[in-house]
């Protein structure tokens, strides 16, 4: 995998279970794609803060530049509702699901 493919990094992504216990009972939350996320990011020379619970953790992480212009990217971890085939990345007609 290339370390800068969109679609290899979409497909690890979507093999991690992160449901929210919140909406779906027994899921499992985001504390593995949230460690994921800040790994992957650490290795980019990210600085990574980890906000909240073990189980719900959500992270924060900045990259200082030369100054100029900022860009911030915002998203969530979790997934609503997931059976164990939804976690299986799918290629199909030119588009990946999952």
């Amino acid at each position: 995998m290339s370390d800068l493919d969109p679609v290899a990094l979409a497909r690890e992504l979507i093999e991690i279970d992160s449901v929210n216990p919140s909406l779906v009972p027994g899921g499992v939350g985001e504390a593995a794609i949230a460690d994921f996320c800040a790994t992957w990011l650490a290795k980019r020379g990210f600085e990574v803060v980890r906000l909240g619970s073990p189980e719900r953790p959500s992270i924060v992480a900045r990259r200082s530049g030369a100054g100029g212009r900022s860009l911030m990217l915002n998203g969530h971890l979790d997934t609503v509702a997931a059976t164990p085939g939804q976690l299986i990345p799918l290629e199909r007609d030119g588009r990946l699901h999952g």
